[in-house]
């Protein structure tokens, strides 16, 4: 999947170390037009929250209901100054909801021969 499928969860599990359910996100666009990139991630995360609060998150599996929701936004190129500064708003927003949210640069191992 990825930030093009604004519409789907891409990954959902449980982190081994803090136990929580984590719906997570590869995000592999560069941020050449960052007015669009900007526009797919919040409506990438605005699915993510919807699946949340729709309660969609437990269908199969009722023993999550007690656990923490994070949400993790995993980059492959660095965030540009306005990138960040909306993940930086976004996680915000989504505190205040009750979740928790991460979000990394995780550069290609071609990145780093550059």
């Amino acid at each position: 999947m990825g930030l093009a499928q604004t519409n789907q969860v891409d990954y959902i599990g449980i982190d081994r170390r803090s136990g929580n359910v984590v719906l997570s996100h590869l995000d592999e666009l560069d941020w050449l037009d960052e007015g669009n990139h900007l526009q797919l991630l919040q409506d990438k995360l605005n699915t993510y929250l919807a699946y949340i609060e729709s309660e969609q998150v437990y269908e199969g599996t009722s023993e999550w209901r007690d656990k923490q929701i994070d949400i993790y936004v995993y980059a492959r190129c660095q965030y540009t100054h306005e990138g960040a500064k909306f993940l930086e708003l976004a996680s915000q927003v989504i505190s205040e909801a009750g979740y928790g949210f991460m979000w990394v640069h995780v550069p290609d191992e071609e990145d780093d021969e550059h």
